[in-house]
């Protein structure tokens, strides 16, 4: 994940170059810095602005006057129109060439899973991505952000679907996936969590995960080995499986989902 308050002189930099490539460019990147929809449309006002400029007679003026705007702009979108001390609101990265799939929700841009907001896979595969978690979710999948980095934690809710995920063991935060039968706990693994109506199961490929029934209580599974948990049922105890000739987990198959250290 990106760090709390970027420094202004990058930040400049950046935003120089975003108009460079055009307002489209510079869109992507205001949005990415701002919680606030209206001030980020105060801030493209003013990239529109400097792109006009550059037509304009005695563009070398022109220029100079666009850095300046910049500077401002640049210092207001970092200083004062987001709160003092935070960071942009995080969201996962969602691709899926060839895949027909959704998000339902009243934030984050095009390609972005934010907090609140519904995945919903229709045909194919889509990959998600923020920071140090990959997730690949097949057709079927639907899965909701409940909390995205906030206490260094980062909570889905999949209620339907078979869905990988893959978190690096220093990744710095914990992850939880609640399912309707079961909630998964992890701090550095691989695992696969499959929902079919009142049963989910999970699946170890690395590392080992938590899993708490109805009761509250867990129990610890282990690489190789899954549960199948049962709605408002205990947690049963983890049975091994064969991972040689699994897809998601066996040798020389798609192993990693492109985080693993």
């Amino acid at each position: 994940m990106e760090p709390d308050g970027p420094d202004v002189p990058a930040g400049l930099e950046r935003l120089d170059a975003g108009v460079e490539q055009g307002v489209d460019a510079g869109t992507r990147l205001v949005h990415r810095w701002m919680r606030d929809e209206r001030a980020a449309r105060r801030v493209l006002g003013r990239f529109r602005d400097a792109r006009a400029a550059e037509a304009a007679p005695g563009f070398g003026w022109a220029r100079v006057a666009q850095v300046g705007a910049l500077a401002a702009v640049a210092l207001v979108a970092l200083l004062a129109l987001r709160p003092a001390g935070r960071g942009v609101a995080p969201a996962l990265a969602v691709r899926g060439e060839g895949a027909r799939w959704s998000v339902a929700s009243h934030a984050g841009q095009p390609g972005e899973l934010t907090a609140g907001g519904t995945l919903e896979v229709a045909s194919g595969e889509v990959s998600l991505a923020l920071g140090e978690l990959a997730i690949r979710a097949r057709a079927g999948v639907r899965v909701t952000a409940v909390e995205l980095g906030g206490s260094r934690t980062v909570t889905l809710r999949q209620e339907a679907g078979s869905a990988v995920y893959e978190l690096a063991p220093h990744a710095g935060y914990r992850l939880a996936i609640a399912t309707p039968a079961a909630t998964v706990r992890v701090v550095g693994t691989r695992f696969r969590v499959v929902v079919d109506g009142a049963h989910t199961t999970v699946a170890v490929g690395r590392g080992r995960v938590q899993v708490e029934g109805a009761d509250g209580a867990g129990r610890a599974v282990d690489a190789s080995h899954q549960v199948v948990c049962a709605a408002g049922a205990p947690v049963p105890e983890p049975t091994a499986f064969n991972m040689i000739v699994d897809e998601d987990f066996a040798e020389g198959g798609p192993a990693s989902l492109g985080i693993s250290r």
